[in-house]
């Protein structure tokens, strides 16, 4: 539908605090250019193709990066919550005799 039916309210106003239909399927074409060339650099290199490989293991690396980059604009629970246990393994201080807890 065309813009002049935003005020007609059918539930067609963008959501300030919603995510991106858009940036979900980036995020998706990402995942695939990721898997693939993983998938194929990982082909090359043991058929000896070198070139290739790099090309694929780089492109692949770089769609990573960008997909990272890009999951806080998506707005998935999980994702939020992985990203938050991520950050949180290597500040909290390591379990030692002096602060376990010894459950029943």
């Amino acid at each position: 539908m065309g813009g002049g039916w935003r005020g007609a309210g059918l539930g067609l106003e963008p959501d300030p605090n919603g995510s991106s239909p858009t940036a979900a399927f980036l995020a998706w074409f990402l995942g695939c250019i990721a898997i693939y060339g993983a998938l194929f650099g990982t082909g090359y290199a043991l058929y000896g193709r070198n070139a290739l490989s790099l090309l694929c293991i780089t492109t692949a690396a770089l769609a990573i990066l960008w997909l990272f980059r890009l999951l806080p604009k998506i707005e998935l629970r999980w994702a939020n919550h992985f990203a938050y246990r991520l950050s949180t393994f290597f500040t909290d201080p390591p379990i030692t005799e002096s602060n376990r807890t010894e459950s029943p």
